[in-house]
């Protein structure tokens, strides 16, 4: 073993390196040691072992080409690690700060380091999985980290702080099963296609998944996922931060018992085995009100994901909950409104001059807007409940939005016998307050003219006056006891028909 450099507890000027070459020969930095290296990178190659168990910064790349690269202490690496050879982290103690990207084409041997991603725009990629004990990511949205085609695991905690994490494509998996293995601030995971954050389980508590995107309008919209059992299980979720039609999943392809699903975004859910409650969190302000959830069927359109469903609120957060849920294929899943009913009678009869009450039966959240066509003759016609007058029979129908873009609809026709004019055989006008006067019965009479005739055929009474009517005289004289024959023309209001009609009548004294 040919040793180039032993720090036992020394600490070196920043300018001790610019450059480090560790070529097949060891290199020790035993507990206290400090290395700088200024301006360069680190390279390890011909087999040579690096051993680190104090500080060691590196102001550019840290390659291990093909040696052994052993680190007990803290690392730092102002821009790139790259594994082509084995690289192990130790004990808690055991830390690697980069800035750059992190690319494993070999064997990193976590065992229970830390791994801080802390620069911006930052990738995990390479040829092997990377199984890291636990990753922190530093920054803000804007210092994305990303896995560039490869998956990779985390085996005992994954802190996101206030990072998106995308994971594109591949599948990051949470290995420990502790509810408490994903922690955050304000940031969260975003996958494209089918790729997800997974979570090993095996407790009957919610698990986090913390879902959101930066394509198009930026959204944390996570998913909690609950267990029904303890059994180990791994699920997985992502949002999908676009209307779902665009990927296939028509949201105008519903089942009867729904009346809108989110366009806006859905997620994919996935579970190896068995059965969980599903909780869907969403912003009001920006989302709209939700009551229910829908998943893609076979059938290749929309249903609710199950009967019970649970609205809560919390944190801001509103949320929808579905139970029990054991089909997670196909993987969609969204917030959706259940379709309310609405019905009107048929038809409702009545007769000229009546009103009658419109009442639809209807069972849903309070309508955001409700117009009745035509009109016409209605007390109130943006009112679920109104009343009608028409003059002639007419078709009603209300639509009815019960939630944003659910429209419901649905017509009575109110049918109006057109009233006639009704007049007495015969009248008494004796001054005993029965029958007094020769007048039709009637409403809603426009236009009316009435003329009297006795049995000569001369004209005794004439008036427009169907209120008042005759009061059996002629020539301010009483009209003697006979037979009169009368003609009236009469329009009732809004009806645009011209009435007549000939009688007799019998003067009774």
């Amino acid at each position: 073993m040919k040793c180039l450099f032993i720090c036992l507890g020394l600490s070196f000027s920043t300018n001790l390196f610019a450059q480090l070459y560790i070529n097949g020969v060891d290199f020790i930095i035993n507990t206290s040691g400090i290395v700088y290296i200024n301006s360069d990178s680190l390279l390890i190659e011909n087999d040579a072992q690096f051993l680190q168990n104090g500080f060691l910064r590196v102001d550019k790349d840290l390659i291990n080409e093909s040696g052994l690269l052993v680190n007990d202490g803290d690392i730092y690496v102002n821009n790139n690690i790259i594994i082509n050879d084995e690289v192990q982290g130790l004990s808690n103690l055991s830390n690697f700060y980069i800035r750059g990207n992190w690319t494993n084409n070999d064997v990193f041997s976590a065992g229970l380091s830390t791994v801080t991603l802390n620069g911006n725009l930052q990738e995990i990629r390479g040829t092997a999985v990377t199984g890291f004990y636990k990753l922190t990511t530093l920054g803000t949205l804007a210092d994305k980290k990303t896995l560039v085609n490869i998956d990779a695991t985390i085996s005992n905690l994954f802190d996101l702080g206030a990072v998106e994490f995308g994971t594109e494509v591949n599948t990051l998996s949470i290995l420990n099963p502790n509810t408490m293995s994903v922690q955050r601030s304000s940031g969260f995971v975003s996958s494209l296609d089918l790729g997800r954050l997974e979570r090993a389980t095996n407790t009957t508590d919610a698990y986090l998944f913390p879902t959101g995107s930066t394509i198009g309008t930026s959204r944390y919209r996570p998913i909690e996922i609950t267990p029904i059992t303890s059994t180990a299980n791994v699920f997985g979720a992502r949002l999908a931060n676009l209307d779902a039609t665009v990927d296939n999943f028509d949201v105008l392809n519903l089942s009867d018992s729904l009346c809108v699903v989110n366009p806006n975004f859905y997620h994919r859910l996935y579970a190896q085995t068995g059965a969980a409650d599903l909780t869907m969190f969403y912003l009001p302000l920006e989302d709209g009100t939700w009551n229910d959830m829908a998943n893609w069927e076979a059938a290749n359109l929309w249903d609710e994901t199950t009967n019970n469903i649970n609205n809560s609120s919390s944190g801001g957060f509103s949320s929808v909950s579905a139970f029990n849920v054991t089909v997670f294929t196909p993987s969609p899943f969204a917030l959706a409104n259940k379709k309310p009913t609405l019905s009107l009678e048929d038809q409702f009869i009545i007769n000229l001059g009546e009103s009658v009450n419109i009442s639809p039966v209807y069972s849903g959240s309070t309508p955001i807007n409700v117009i009745w066509t035509p009109s016409d003759a209605l007390f109130c016609s943006s009112c679920l409940e109104t009343e009608a007058n028409p003059t002639q029979t007419t078709l009603y129908t209300i639509s009815l939005e019960a939630y944003l873009n659910c429209i419901l609809n649905d017509s009575i026709l109110i049918v109006v016998n057109p009233a006639d004019l009704l007049f007495p055989d015969a009248f008494s006008p004796t001054a005993d307050g029965v029958n007094e006067t020769f007048r039709p019965i009637g409403a809603n009479i426009e236009e009316y003219r009435i003329n009297i005739y006795n049995r000569w055929g001369e004209k005794i009474y004439s008036s427009n006056d169907y209120v008042t009517g005759w009061d059996g005289t002629y020539k301010n004289e009483k009209a003697p006891i006979d037979v009169y024959t009368y003609s009236v023309q009469y329009k009732f209001l809004n009806i645009p028909e011209i009435k007549y009609y000939s009688s007799n009548l019998t003067l009774i004294r």
